[in-house]
């Protein structure tokens, strides 16, 4: 006759089993809140995470949070000692070759705050962007959105009760470059997600430096390219960025500017008004020129940028 198995010999989602939890890959266990008295509706819904490598949990939700060895003491009927042993030991495989969200989404659901931007529903599907259980919206970042194998990291944005932004944590934008695509001999470098997505919609290749700066990592990547075109923002920081990055390509490929009007790509909504501003690219010293007739500030600018790229340390022959 088989001897019923002790308390520290069931697996954490055999103790959570009656709230459905669900292993992932990166060692948390998603299921329904065991504190169901603090949701509104009383349902409990898959907004709660466990993570036995840090010994905590969380509901995104209500909020409860704290560590697992009392939850599991209190709420469980487990001793002290069997806990310990249960969150020391997980119950899982780290699978350390792909990255899995700790957050569910959903494609079908489309933000409506970028769909009145002019954003199609194509689009906003190709970039697998959508709403998560909780309506905020998820911005999930591949190595590669024609075949979205590897996933990177998400971004989460909210507006409501005021405005929201975070990325996973983990994730280092300076490694990354949004919608790399490197089957093209040229690229147009925007600032930002928005951005390549109007670029995209419109058929151009861009791909993004997740800010107004560039690291050796993605200079290393944009090199590859026969011809980079520069269409950062145009306020202080997108054009510091742009002598930045200037600075920092020029001896390894061609660049142009596009001379676009608006202040960010991601505003260019009709897609005559980009084609004409890209038509009309300019290379650097003609660029240059029209910004020190225009702008009486251009040239100090220009010169505390030289300064500050000179002084980086970089293994790059710039």
């Amino acid at each position: 006759m088989p001897t019923k198995r002790k308390e520290s010999e069931r697996t954490l989602t055999e103790i959570f089993s009656e709230l459905s939890p669900r292993l992932m890959s990166n060692g948390q266990i998603r299921m329904q809140c065991p504190f169901r008295e603090n949701h509104e509706d009383g349902s409990g819904m898959m907004s709660f995470f466990a993570t036995p490598s840090i010994n905590a949990y969380h509901c995104f939700s209500c909020g409860a949070k704290g560590s697992l060895i009392p939850l599991l003491t209190r709420r469980f009927d487990v001793n002290y000692f069997e806990a310990v042993g249960m969150v020391r030991l997980g119950d899982y495989t780290k699978k350390s070759e792909e990255f899995e969200l700790d957050i569910s989404w959903s494609i079908n659901k489309l933000p409506k705050e970028f769909l009145k931007k002019g954003f199609s529903k194509e689009t906003l599907k190709h970039f697998r962007v959508g709403l998560t259980d909780d309506g905020e919206i998820l911005i999930p970042y591949y190595k590669d959105f024609n075949s979205p194998i590897t996933l990177l990291g998400y971004q989460r944005r909210w507006y409501h009760p005021e405005r929201g932004v975070r990325n996973s944590r983990g994730f280092n934008k300076k490694e990354y470059l949004y919608n790399l695509d490197t089957s093209y001999s040229y690229v147009v470098v925007v600032e930002g997600q928005s951005d390549v997505w109007r670029l995209y919609q419109h058929g151009y290749n861009a791909c993004a430096l997740m800010g107004a700066d560039i690291s050796p990592w993605q200079v290393e990547q944009l090199a590859q390219f026969e011809r980079v075109y520069l269409a950062l923002d145009n306020d202080l920081a997108g054009r510091r960025a742009t002598e930045i990055v200037y600075e920092l390509l020029r001896n390894h490929t061609e660049i142009r500017l596009v001379p676009y009007t608006t202040k960010d790509p991601g505003d260019c909504t009709e897609k005559s008004e980009w084609e004409s501003a890209f038509s009309n690219y300019s290379d650097y010293l003609e660029y240059s020129l029209t910004m020190t007739t225009e702008w009486d500030e251009y040239l100090d600018m220009k010169e505390e940028v030289l300064r500050e790229v000179r002084a980086r340390k970089t293994d790059l022959d710039y």
